[in-house]
């Protein structure tokens, strides 16, 4: 942001996520400190990840909270001032989010999504390209309607291989690892589960 790079740190124990600049990597400077209970973050709490995404002209922060069941949308375009924007929380009739473990972020034909890896089963996916209107636009895993049965999703990271983007998800489950091509974010495709690998101790 303006020639300076920052760092987003978050802190399950303490409640809080810093903005941290490392422009010069030996003289860290804190920035900002945003800490659950705060005003707009009152769903803060046992940060479990953290993201940065530009959506228009923006910088936004997306932080997910293990304890409050769901994420925050933090404008940090000025870094020193962050502006919590909405949260969107477990306890919304249209959210499955229970426990989140990890979170990231993708565009889709300029359109921004969150994808939220929850232990209660199941990811979220969320557009927040209109931010004042945040949607759910699909759902996988047990509460799915197409019960892609994983339990215990513990991460989820998005990538694009060749012209598809696609869903990596670990579970609780050592049986299944979830795959999803998220290329259309809402009509997602179940793609075959990548089966465990299993390296013996000390090889």
């Amino acid at each position: 942001i303006d020639r300076r790079t920052y760092a987003i740190v978050s802190s399950f124990m303490e409640d809080n996520v810093q903005i941290i600049d490392i422009t010069s990597p030996s003289k860290p400077v804190l920035t900002s400190v945003m800490r659950g209970g705060d005003a707009g973050l009152e769903i803060l709490y046992a940060v479990s990840d953290s993201q940065a995404v530009t959506v228009g002209d923006r910088t936004l922060m997306v932080a997910a909270s293990y304890r409050s069941d769901g994420f925050v949308v933090v404008d940090i375009s000025n870094p020193s001032d962050p502006d919590p924007l909405f949260e969107v929380h477990g306890h919304d009739i249209n959210s499955y989010m229970h426990k989140l473990e990890s979170i990231d972020t993708f565009t889709v034909d300029g359109r921004t999504y969150v994808a939220a890896a929850s232990l209660g089963d199941s990811i979220q996916v969320t557009e927040i390209t209109d931010l004042d209107n945040p949607r759910r636009v699909a759902l996988l895993g047990g509460f799915a309607p197409d019960d892609t049965a994983v339990y215990g999703v513990t991460d989820v990271r998005v990538v694009q291989v060749g012209s598809s983007l696609i869903a990596l998800a670990l579970t609780s489950d050592e049986l299944v690892s979830l795959v999803v091509d998220l290329t259309d974010p809402s009509s997602p495709v179940a793609l075959p589960n990548i089966p465990p690998v299993y390296v013996p101790a000390g090889s």
